[in-house]
């Protein structure tokens, strides 16, 4: 951005004076006044112009943005699913499942059933483990 043009010491008496009087301007700055007028004015249109531009810009590249991060949390998904499938977890026998879950139970003799413990937490994680669960005999 360019910096304001300063004034000189002399245009700017000359402005004081214009703007502090009364007195009818001459012709000459009558025609000075309506110059700069017009030039000034076409300067606010260029400038008036060029902050459209950039507003319309601003809001074409938030939409892409946006595209780009739904875009990414698609991928990302794709990407956690594929992790999931694949986890060391899924491909443990049997037999280590079980041992895992009887390791889980409480020390307690007796056991109250709780949805937020083992047997029962273990129940709600998946059907596989469900199913080992229910087929483990020492965890009920």
């Amino acid at each position: 951005m360019d910096p304001l043009p300063v004034a000189s010491a002399k245009q700017l008496n000359v402005f004081l004076c214009t703007i502090n009087s009364l007195c009818t301007p001459l012709a000459v700055e009558v025609k000075e006044a309506q110059l700069s007028l017009k030039r000034d004015g076409d300067e606010l249109l260029h400038i008036e112009s060029t902050i459209n531009n950039l507003q319309a810009e601003i809001e074409a590249i938030h939409k892409r943005i946006s595209l780009q991060q739904e875009a990414r949390r698609g991928v990302q998904a794709r990407i956690f699913t594929n992790k999931a499938r694949i986890s060391p977890v899924r491909f443990l026998p049997t037999e280590i499942l079980q041992h895992i879950f009887k390791a889980c139970l409480p020390n307690d003799q007796y056991i109250i059933p709780h949805t937020q413990s083992a047997p029962l937490l273990l129940c709600q994680i998946c059907q596989r483990w469900r199913d080992v669960a229910e087929a483990t005999p020492e965890l009920w």
